[in-house]
């Protein structure tokens, strides 16, 4: 519950049919942090955790600028 107040913005998912395409810039961030959300989960996460179904339902949006 505490990771959904925080996405302010919903999912990924949600926010692109409302706002239109992310543009490269941005879509190049958002990528980033998918991969190092992913390394930390795969390789510092003592556990090695990796999320089974990524997709953008399952991204969730803090703030966008």
């Amino acid at each position: 519950m505490l990771i959904l107040r925080s996405a302010l913005n919903g999912s990924l998912n949600e926010y692109i049919p409302t706002n239109g395409r992310l543009s490269e810039p941005v879509s190049r961030i958002v990528f980033r942090k998918i991969i190092a959300a992913i390394k930390y989960a795969a390789y510092v996460e003592p556990n090695g955790i990796i999320h089974p179904n990524l997709l953008p339902s399952s991204i969730l949006i803090d703030k966008y600028r």
